[in-house]
């Protein structure tokens, strides 16, 4: 059998008396083996519940040793006879070889576990489980031949209805929410509200992070899903958060969040992004981060600074301000929460001449 990826004819089979235990994942090695020949793999599948007539969709992973490079990859659905292959999607470009019923990989099967998903059209009377098996031949840059490995037996049942669990973070939430039951090849709409100065930040569908919306829809559901929004502040142009531009008052009189982190409404000298990194308040004078005091006394200084409380502080030293090369460097990292004035006695000085600066940032 000729296969993708350029390496050559790969010859498959059975050996003699080679028998099936335990119904679980098994590895065949075939042909001369190189020392490393038998390399540890595993394939599974799990297809969710079906419809006659219908679509069913079946998740497929191949894995192998990290340390391998995998060649080759074909893998062949077991299931009635009447069933068909319709299409595959995912990690090294999937594709149906329409006369044999396999699926081939045409694209760089560069990720460990290939993960993708086929579909399957179900005719109709089907009733009851049927058999979903799933025959994996490849070959690993290890190996001297190519080998098979079969995935574990997977019986599809007749389902009826399924649910989809939706749910959200804080500061927003999903409509509808919690357990919502669809029928089998039903649709399902959901629409996501964040709370004022929050906007949607991520849409989870079955923990796959699909982006930014404000509304998302299932159709044709033929399994159990899921779907999780998550929200975040919105921040004006240097970073502020709108809600606590909002909470501060510094919005009654302008919608422009951009400007109003840039007042300094109560003359500190801390423009009001300043006052948010350093955790004070920015309608009030007192409130700001400023050293209060230095004093030496012999071969120590001691540094007084007050700022808020729930953001991280570093005081900082440089022997020189006209050395343009010079580096602050941080002796002293508060974490917060912090007291609202602190002290640090820096000990044991040779320079005599020493600057210091407080800075104040939230993580």
């Amino acid at each position: 059998m000729e296969l993708p990826g350029g390496i050559g004819s790969m010859s498959f089979g059975r050996p003699p008396g080679f028998i099936l235990r335990n119904a679980a994942i098994w590895l065949l090695v075939l042909g001369a083996a190189s020392p490393s020949q038998g390399a540890s793999v595993q394939a599974s599948h799990t297809g969710c519940g079906y419809s006659s007539p219908g679509v069913v969709s079946v998740s497929c992973e191949f894995s192998y040793e990290p340390d391998r490079q995998l060649l080759a990859l074909l893998w062949t659905p077991g299931m009635p006879a009447q069933w068909h292959l319709e299409d595959a999607f995912g990690h090294g470009s999937p594709e149906i070889n329409s006369n044999s019923q396999e699926i081939v990989f045409t694209g760089a099967l560069t990720n460990n576990p290939v993960v993708f998903e086929y579909r399957v059209t179900v005719p109709p009377g089907y009733t009851g489980p049927q058999p979903l098996t799933g025959e994996v031949e490849y070959q690993l840059d290890s190996m001297t031949n190519g080998s098979s490995v079969l995935a574990d037996p997977d019986p599809l049942f007749v389902d009826s209805h399924h649910r989809i669990d939706a749910s959200a973070s804080n500061y927003g939430w999903i409509d509808p929410s919690g357990v919502v039951i669809v029928a089998h090849g039903g649709s399902a709409n959901f629409d996501m509200w964040p709370d004022p100065y929050y906007h949607v930040s991520n849409v989870l569908v079955d923990a796959i992070d699909i982006g930014s919306m404000s509304s998302y829809s299932f159709t044709n559901v033929t399994c159990d899903r899921t779907i999780e929004v998550v929200f975040a502040e919105n921040l004006a142009c240097m970073g502020t958060p709108e809600w606590w531009l909002a909470a501060q008052g510094l919005t009654n009189e302008t919608v422009d969040f951009c400007a109003a982190e840039t007042n300094d409404v109560d003359s500190d000298g801390m423009p009001a992004w300043a006052e948010w990194e350093s955790d004070t308040i920015p309608t009030n004078f007192g409130s700001v981060l400023r050293v209060l005091s230095v004093q030496r006394t012999g071969a120590d200084v001691r540094v007084e600074w007050k700022g808020g409380t729930n953001a991280w502080q570093s005081l900082e030293t440089r022997q020189d301000l006209v050395d343009t090369t010079a580096q602050w460097r941080a002796i002293f990292t508060n974490e917060p929460p912090t007291d609202s004035v602190t002290d640090f006695l820096h000990t044991n000085l040779t320079s005599p001449r020493l600057f210091y600066r407080v800075k104040a940032w939230r993580q």
